[in-house]
């Protein structure tokens, strides 16, 4: 299993450190940069070089969309992948992030277990690719 170097864009501190805490206990040495918001996420993110963006949707100053939309436009990082992880069902936000050509999208779960085998899942599934995007 490769670490990988994660960018994740989360506006609720609590989801935050839940994500932190599962990539602790599976002692793969990922790297965690935490952004709260889609516009601190570019500013991050062309600073940096990483492996996986997952991001939230429903976020303040920029929200997921638009921030999807200006990674997937631009030719630096439009090839990471980028698996959205939020509370949205809404029909619109699932079909804007087919459009957008996410990776992945799962809705974050109030039960830590859940939430925790959700992360696991897509983590493992990144950091076992043949060719993680560098």
């Amino acid at each position: 299993m490769k670490a990988l170097s994660i960018l994740l864009v989360e506006d609720d501190e609590i989801i935050r450190l839940k994500f932190k805490k599962v990539c602790k206990n599976l002692k793969a040495n990922h790297s965690v940069v935490e952004a709260e918001n889609g516009e601190k996420g570019l500013a991050v993110l062309a600073n940096h070089h990483f492996d996986l963006i997952i991001s939230d949707l429903k976020m303040p100053v920029m929200n997921g969309i638009t921030f999807i939309k200006n990674v997937k436009k631009d030719d630096r990082f439009k090839k990471i992948p980028l698996v959205v992880m939020t509370t949205s069902e809404e029909e619109e936000d699932m079909q804007q992030c087919n459009n957008l050509c996410v990776d992945g999208y799962f809705l974050k779960s109030l039960n830590f277990k859940k939430y925790e085998q959700e992360v696991i899942s897509i983590l493992d599934y990144w950091s076992t690719k043949e060719k993680v995007i560098s």
